[in-house]
């Protein structure tokens, strides 16, 4: 199985070097990407976070994270702001957003409960991998 992940990643590596960056979409020309805020609005999987990460190399990769994560959930479910965690999904799922060293000690003995991570391919116990929620589509 690991020899398969390997296999997955590196094609994935080799395929992203290989993408021309020259091509941009129609909107790039009519942001101020000087803007304290942007916000795109458009249909899911149109490609609004891979033009908001790919148009800002400075990114901060905590809020591309958490970009994606929204923008994956609120299609479908209702996603609020707690006074607790990241996102709270459908007023029961609270979801901590991190990178792989995240800890649960923000949301830590808060029922249902659910750290997002980025940079981890499985997934264990209320420890989920952000790409899964890529397949929400």
């Amino acid at each position: 199985m690991e020899e398969q992940n390997n296999y997955l990643i590196k094609a994935f590596r080799r395929r992203l070097l290989a993408t021309p960056t020259t091509f941009h979409r129609y909107l790039y020309t009519d942001i101020d990407w000087d803007d304290t805020l942007i916000g795109i609005k458009g249909p899911k999987g149109c490609g609004k976070t891979t033009m908001m990460f790919a148009l800002t190399p400075n990114v901060d990769t905590g809020t591309l994270c958490e970009t994606f994560f929204m923008n994956q959930l609120s299609q479908s479910h209702e996603v609020r702001y707690p006074a607790a965690g990241d996102f709270l999904i459908d007023r029961k799922y609270l979801f901590e957003v991190g990178g792989k060293g995240k800890t649960f000690d923000q949301i830590k003995d808060i029922e249902n409960s659910y750290l997002a991570i980025d940079n981890t391919e499985i997934g264990h116990k209320n420890r989920i991998p952000l790409w899964m929620f890529g397949l929400l589509y």
